[in-house]
């Protein structure tokens, strides 16, 4: 899948309809997905999503798909409404936001 194919599938994800699991397997297919994603974070011990999430405006294109990875595997643990939460905060809209922003810049 190359890069303009990668934009349109994230452009086209619909958080509130597809859920965490619908919108993890995008990202997977798309190989935003980092199964690594503990590495880029800068917690010492667990993750604190909040404190990752700061990070992103300065984020690189890796840094930003592994907070878009803990973003959804927080979801995933701490249940869908937590996910929805944190989409109608437009956390969810400002990290895939990030990710689609920086492959632009890379076409």
């Amino acid at each position: 899948m190359d890069k303009k194919e990668i934009i349109s599938e994230l452009r086209r994800i619909k958080p509130q309809v597809q859920h965490v699991y619908g919108v993890t397997q995008i990202l997977k297919k798309t190989g935003v997905y980092k199964e690594d994603y503990e590495k880029y974070m800068s917690s010492d011990s667990s993750i604190n999503i909040d404190e990752e999430l700061a990070r992103l405006d300065g984020a690189d294109y890796d840094l930003a798909c592994a907070i878009l990875t803990a973003l959804m595997r927080e979801g995933y643990f701490c249940g869908e409404n937590w996910f929805q939460r944190r989409v109608k905060n437009g956390l969810f809209d400002k990290a895939i936001g990030r990710v689609i922003s920086l492959l632009e810049e890379s076409l």
